[in-house]
């Protein structure tokens, strides 16, 4: 006869997979001599591009993690999947592993190590190139403000715009004339983190696509990444966490155009498979039946004066032991359990005589000991261990009011003799 529920693939989470977990997977990518070319993109779908629609305020593209510096900073654990550590998109069912390809342009290794220098050259890049965009991004004042002085060096509206027009070159000499350059600087003191080159140029290239979305149409973000490409680059990496991407997000990477990168592999989000995460829980739950067990025996060294089976409240115990366990859930990232009230206590229910088993057997010597202090059998120790037990659980049943849940935790342990022996052949539950 099964008296133990086992583990029930529908109750249990959708995450856990048919073998190696995503994390386990992509750590084998840490070894390749190009790590450091390697990122992981999470997506919904079972494949990669850029979704023009993107509500947020920064360029279109495609998001990803630095694959070395994921590691080092999250820490992921190889029994769960990769996205349980991940701070944004960790739950889309895909994780690309993609590798820069540099012959397609100019790819920002970290933002951090963006010079002073690369900002002067791109500086005048735009000066150079996209004169027209670089006025057309100033406020209707500044615009006046610059016209008038052109005009005290001898440069008219009528001249100044023809050159907009038909000569951009001549547009450009004119904006250095006018000292544009004062202009970016008030820009880069208005960036987010103006402390860094590359911060200062991500505000001022932000400006200039607003000044290209007024003349072309379209949406701000879209012509910020037209923009980019234009100067020729094709992502750019965060590993140090400034924030310069998106300061809620400090540190991730950005690909500009699919073809910035070659796709190594998808696989799914998982977990380990179903059979390697049983002993995981049963380790959790000893150790929480530990717990209760120590409980129980200092409270029966305290109240145990003759019948100690009405004299012991072991709900406390049980109460702590269960919250130990609740919470290595969420350090072992194990979320989705602890999401579906059911599917959590069923999976432990199911796990539970094996840990208590495995509990008493490593605190023998404890019960030994206590039997002998209290100058009576160990058998008795045992037995009223296992009332306390029984008492807590029915007690945790009608606080918790989990109704057919505490049934079902009632009937996963077994009540009848011999049916479990610790390996000191002792029953389980003899009583």
């Amino acid at each position: 006869m099964i008296l133990v529920r086992r583990f029930d693939e529908r109750n249990f989470n959708p995450n856990l997979g048919k073998g190696p977990s995503s994390t386990m997977i992509l750590r084998e990518y840490l070894k390749d001599k190009d790590a450091n070319d390697y990122f992981i993109s999470f997506t919904t779908l079972d494949k990669i591009g850029i979704n023009p629609e993107s509500g947020y305020d920064t360029p279109i593209g495609i998001y990803s993690y630095p694959l070395v510096e994921f590691f080092e900073k999250y820490k992921p654990m190889d029994k769960y999947r990769i996205g349980i550590v991940a701070p944004f998109a960790g739950d889309a069912p895909y994780v690309n592993l993609i590798k820069v390809d540099r012959k397609k342009g100019i790819f920002v290794d970290d933002l951090k190590g963006y010079s002073t220098k690369n900002l002067n050259k791109d500086i005048n890049w735009l000066i150079d190139n996209r004169p027209r965009k670089i006025f057309l991004s100033l406020s209707n004042r500044d615009q006046k403000e610059f016209t008038d002085g052109l005009k005290k060096q001898g440069i008219s509206i009528i001249e100044f715009s023809r050159a907009s027009i038909h000569d951009p070159r001549k547009f450009s000499e004119y904006l250095r004339i006018g000292d544009i350059d004062s202009v970016f600087r008030a820009w880069g003191d208005e960036a987010l983190f103006p402390n860094f080159p590359a911060g200062r140029m991500w505000n001022i290239t932000r400006l200039v696509a607003e000044g290209m979305a007024k003349e072309g149409g379209g949406k701000n973000h879209i012509q910020w990444t037209k923009l980019f490409r234009e100067m020729g680059y094709i992502g750019f990496a965060d590993r140090s966490g400034i924030g310069i991407i998106h300061e809620n997000e400090p540190f991730q990477a950005l690909f500009l155009f699919r073809s910035a990168f070659n796709l190594i592999k998808r696989v799914q989000n998982v977990n380990q498979s179903k059979t390697e995460m049983e002993p995981i829980l049963v380790d959790v739950a000893t150790e929480g039946m530990r717990i209760f067990i120590k409980y129980a025996i200092a409270d029966l060294k305290e109240k145990l004066k003759g019948d100690f089976k009405n004299s012991t409240d072991p709900f406390p115990g049980l109460i702590e032991a269960f919250r130990y366990i609740k919470n290595q859930m969420f350090d072992l990232g194990l979320f989705y359990i602890l999401d579906d009230k059911e599917s959590y206590l069923s999976n432990l229910i199911s796990v539970l005589p094996k840990a208590y088993q495995k509990a008493m057997d490593s605190l023998h010597s404890d019960i030994m000991n206590f039997a002998s202090e209290m100058l009576t059998g160990e058998e008795n120790i045992y037995s009223n261990i296992n009332f306390l037990l029984i008492k807590a659980l029915r007690q945790y049943g009608e606080s918790y009011n989990y109704g057919d849940l505490i049934k079902k935790t009632w009937n996963a342990i077994p009540k009848n003799k011999g049916v479990f022996k610790t390996s000191a052949g002792h029953t389980w539950w003899d009583i």
